[in-house]
């Protein structure tokens, strides 16, 4: 039987393609929503509220996407653990 005293060691390269799609599905729920305050904008001289939240909730998660995708991209660019 074998002892090993390394970590196991994986990297999350599943974990970033999926961040990726959901980066991807988020952008284009904003263009969509933006797309859609603009043409109110056009046409009525002013936006709807419920637009506007949604384009603040849509923001919101972009920023945490792009949070969980900095924080995939470091976990990936760490060295192994046990190299020696």
């Amino acid at each position: 039987m074998t002892v090993s005293n390394q970590a196991p060691e994986t990297k999350a390269t599943g974990d970033i393609a999926l961040a990726y799609d959901d980066l991807r599905y988020t952008l284009e729920a904003y263009r969509a929503a933006n797309d859609e305050r603009l043409a109110e904008l056009e046409t009525r001289m002013g936006g709807d509220v419920l637009t506007s939240e949604k384009l603040v909730r849509l923001d919101g998660a972009l920023d945490e996407t792009r949070r969980r995708l900095d924080r995939l991209a470091l976990d990936a660019r760490r060295p192994a653990l046990g190299v020696g």
